[in-house]
C-alpha cells in the first residue's frame, strides 16, 4: 500500500537567470528591473558602486527619462556571446580569446564578409597582393595585416576590435590606444584627439569628486572647476547677452552730428578765406594807374 502523503516528483523547469541588477539593494526606486530614473542622485549611487548605465529610448526613438543599469554579469555575457558569434574567424574556435584569422585565411573565410569590417578586408587584400608580387603591386601603408587587438579588458576577456597593422599601434585598436602609452613619434594631433576623448571622463571625475569626496578642499576645487567651465569666475557671472540703451545711443548720435557740423563750418571758413585771398589785388598791380604799350624805336 502506497503512502498517500508521498507526492510525485515534479519536473524542474529551468528559468533563465536575470542578469539585470536589483536596484532596490542600492536604495534606488526601479521603474523596471534594472531601470531607474535618470537623476543626479541615482547616478551618484551607481557611480559609488561602480555601475555603468546607458540611456533608454522610447518606441518612437526619442530619449526617455530612464536609464538602464549594466551589471558586470551583463557585460561579461555580452562579451562572451560576441566572441562566440565570431567563432568562424577565430584561429582557435574553442578559445574565445584566440587571434583572428589573417592574410589569405581571412579572405578565404565565407563568413568574413559578415563579421569583419570592410576596411580590414581591404587592407588585408592590399597586403596579400603586395606580398605575392611586390614588383607589380604598390606597397601598402601598413607593415602587417590587420589583427585582433591584444588588449585584455577588465573582465578578463580579450578585446574584439581590430588593430590596423601599424608598428606604432603595438597591436592595439583605436580605443585602447587612447588609454595606453603611445610609442615614440606619435603626432601631436593624435595626442589632442586622445585628450578630447577623455574630456567626458574628466567631467565625470569632477562630478564624482564634487558629490563623494571626503576632503572639503577637494570638493571646493571640484566645484570651482565646474563653475569656471560654466562661465562663472571670481564671484561674477559672464552675461553674453547684448543690452541696448536708447538714451546712450541717442547721445552718441547727437555727439557725432555735432562734430560733423563743426567740421562743416571749419571747412566753409577755410574755403571763404581762400577765395578772398585769390580775389585781393597784388602790390604790383595796385601801383599801375594807366598804362600804354610803347614800342621802342630802332636807334643806332
Amino acid at each position: 500500500m502506497s503512502n498517500i502523503d508521498e507526492q510525485p516528483d515534479l519536473p524542474e523547469v529551468d528559468t533563465p537567470i536575470n542578469l539585470r541588477p536589483d536596484l532596490s539593494t542600492f536604495d534606488i526606486e526601479e521603474v523596471d528591473r534594472g531601470v531607474c530614473l535618470d537623476t543626479a542622485e541615482n547616478r551618484k549611487i551607481l557611480r559609488k558602486h561602480k555601475m555603468a548605465w546607458r540611456q533608454v529610448y522610447n518606441s518612437d526613438g526619442s530619449i526617455s527619462s530612464n536609464i538602464e543599469v549594466i551589471s558586470s554579469e551583463m557585460q561579461s555575457a555580452r562579451a562572451e556571446q560576441a566572441a562566440l558569434d565570431r567563432a568562424p574567424i577565430l584561429a582557435d574556435p574553442r578559445n574565445t580569446n584566440s587571434d583572428y584569422l589573417s592574410g589569405w585565411d581571412l579572405i578565404a573565410e565565407v563568413e568574413a564578409d559578415n563579421l569583419v569590417p570592410a576596411w580590414v578586408l581591404a587592407s588585408t587584400r592590399k597586403w596579400v597582393k603586395y606580398k605575392d608580387n611586390p614588383q607589380t603591386n604598390p606597397k601598402p601603408k601598413i607593415e602587417n595585416p590587420p589583427t585582433r587587438c591584444t588588449a585584455i579588458k577588465a573582465d578578463g576577456n580579450r578585446c574584439l576590435l581590430w588593430s590596423a597593422g601599424r608598428t606604432t599601434d603595438s597591436g592595439m585598436c583605436r580605443i585602447h590606444l587612447g588609454t595606453r602609452n603611445m610609442a615614440a613619434g606619435v603626432s601631436v594631433q593624435r595626442a589632442r584627439d586622445r585628450i578630447q576623448q577623455a574630456a567626458v571622463t574628466a567631467a565625470d571625475v569632477i562630478e564624482y569628486l564634487l558629490d563623494s569626496a571626503d576632503s572639503e578642499q577637494v570638493r571646493l576645487k571640484a566645484a570651482t572647476e565646474i563653475l569656471d567651465r560654466a562661465g562663472v569666475r571670481a564671484g561674477f557671472e559672464i552675461d553674453a547677452s547684448l543690452t541696448a540703451d536708447p538714451a546712450s545711443a541717442a547721445l552718441m548720435i547727437a555727439d557725432r552730428l555735432r562734430k560733423l557740423a563743426e567740421g562743416a563750418r571749419d571747412l566753409e571758413i577755410l574755403e571763404t578765406t581762400a577765395r578772398e585771398e585769390d580775389e585781393e589785388p597784388t602790390v604790383e598791380d595796385s601801383n599801375i594807374v594807366a598804362a600804354e604799350v610803347v614800342q621802342e624805336d630802332d636807334r643806332p
